[in-house]
């Protein structure tokens, strides 16, 4: 006689705090799974009994665990963080950024648990303000903190270089910082409702991007305001919209533009190189021509018109895409240390080491294979 197989029954609420949270509608879930829209609806309210087979459908389909099936009331997570994008009202997360904000969530309990391991603490080193405070003044009081003048600045390779300084910088602090795609241009986004604090910055932009996003988010934690945030093609839009990106976008303009630096150069070099000062000031400061350029509107350098024809013209440029190259072998270690930082692989590293937590548990941690982990203190 053949044994029938087992089935499990679900909570129905379970199914439909599923669904939701990672993004899908009903009719999606249906073609998706070549099911009527009117079964799914129908497991989303009465108590159903479904073949594994079917579980681990579901599991792949909302990216959840097969576990979470089995409970007996949805978890409580804490909610995305504030969407300060202009287009926010309108459109809704992703499924991809939604399952990257659940992912920072876990990185961030992860960090705590690890940090608790060793009695430490995970109170950032960060002094707050309000965002009826000056971000010009913030930022110079920021920018002590990190030491840096416009002679280490502007000798600074490239962006990847400078990128890395601050990004270190952020992370003495007790601030983890992660790199991950994300799309609907959106830029980054900071978690600040729970301890640790966590930055995460859209790793498709370019690195010149990534920086100024990287200090936008920075004035986020100073602020305690998480925030998911875009940068628009009309950026005068955003100052108007939103009074704490207003805040965030001076602060890190600011700090990556010190109002000194900004002029004495602005008077040299529009002189010197009145065809090309705009790229080449910026690549000094290592930051975007746009941010360079919406600093200096700020600063009241240039006026507004000239802004505006210059802004376009940046904008209409014909950009090179991106193209892949598939490399046999891909450095799965030096991956891992660019999304995940060196602070939070150090510390996984440490704990493993002490036996705080199994190698198993440093692979699940790092998302990589045994043989990345050999490879991975090359790169920290």
């Amino acid at each position: 006689m053949i044994k029938k197989l087992q089935k499990i029954e679900v909570n129905p609420g379970i199914l439909k705090w599923a669904r939701e949270s990672a993004g899908w509608s009903i009719n999606e879930v249906a073609d998706k799974l070549d099911i009527s829209s009117s079964t799914i609806s129908k497991w989303e309210k009465t108590p159903t009994k479904f073949q594994i087979t079917t579980l681990r459908l579901l599991s792949s389909c909302y990216k959840r665990s097969f576990e979470v099936f089995l409970l007996n009331k949805p978890p409580k997570e804490a909610p995305p963080p504030k969407d300060f994008r202009l287009t926010g009202h309108k459109i809704g997360l992703s499924k991809e950024n939604l399952r990257v904000i659940r992912k920072a969530r876990r990185l961030q309990e992860i960090t705590l648990n690890l940090r608790t391991n060793f009695k430490q603490n995970s109170k950032p080193k960060l002094d707050g303000a309000k965002v009826i405070e000056d971000p010009e003044k913030i930022a110079i009081k920021e920018r002590k903190n990190f030491q840096v003048n416009l002679e280490i600045q502007s000798k600074w390779r490239d962006g990847y270089e400078a990128f890395r300084y601050w990004r270190e910088g952020i992370e003495k602090r007790k601030i983890n910082v992660f790199q991950f795609p994300l799309s609907e241009k959106i830029r980054g986004f900071s978690l600040v409702d729970v301890e640790p604090y966590i930055i995460v910055i859209n790793s498709s932009d370019t690195i010149n991007a990534r920086i100024f996003t990287l200090f936008h988010e920075y004035g986020h934690l100073i602020l305690r305001t998480p925030g998911i945030c875009d940068q628009t093609n009309k950026p005068l839009e955003l100052y108007n919209y939103f009074k704490i990106e207003e805040w965030c976008n001076k602060f890190a303009g600011s700090f990556l533009m010190p109002k000194e630096y900004v002029s004495r150069m602005f008077v040299q070099y529009s002189e010197e190189k009145p065809n090309n000062y705009v790229s080449f000031i910026s690549n000094r400061f290592k930051v975007s021509r746009e941010a360079f350029l919406l600093r200096l509107l700020k600063l009241n350098l240039i006026p507004q018109d000239y802004f505006n024809s210059q802004w376009i013209k940046i904008r209409s440029e014909s950009r090179k895409p991106k193209i892949k190259k598939i490399i046999l072998g891909r450095n799965m270690a030096r991956q891992c240390v660019s999304e995940k930082g060196r602070s939070f692989v150090s510390l996984v590293l440490e704990n493993e080491s002490k036996e705080r937590i199994t190698y198993n548990q440093a692979l699940d941690y790092l998302s990589i294979k045994s043989k990345s982990l050999e490879k991975i203190s090359d790169y920290l």
